[in-house]
């Protein structure tokens, strides 16, 4: 979903796609056999002094983590998966930092996680 008039946004193609496929895979291991993906664009206000930012909506319908996950999942080594690294989202947080953007996640469980990458917009 995204409207035909956002401005772009100059990013570095690796760390940005690194970082999307990590929060997407994230969210198709969260959805163990069924589930909803929705992927969107918006314009976001950048702090107060800062360019507009091009905010990129992550979120599914899987399980969803508690508040005690939700503040680790940062760190890394950290997984709420039986398999896997624990380093997805420590990636994808220092790829869109590196960008000048920023990384929010919100999650409730049962009811499904929404991560949010923001960029500044091009000059």
């Amino acid at each position: 979903d995204a409207p035909a008039d956002l401005p772009g946004a100059m990013v570095d193609r690796t760390l940005f796609s690194r970082a999307l496929t990590n929060v997407i895979e994230n969210a198709l291991h969260a959805m163990p056999g069924t589930g909803t993906l929705d992927v969107g664009l918006a314009l976001a206000s950048g702090a107060p002094g800062e360019p507009p930012m091009l905010a990129v909506r992550v979120t599914d319908s899987g399980i969803g983590m508690d508040a005690d996950a939700l503040a680790r999942i940062f760190e890394p080594y950290f997984s709420t998966k039986a398999t896997g690294t624990g380093l997805g989202l420590t990636i994808a947080k220092r790829n869109v930092e590196l960008l000048g953007g920023r990384i929010d996640v919100r999650s409730e469980r049962g009811r499904g996680t929404t991560v949010v990458l923001t960029v500044p917009v091009a000059a």
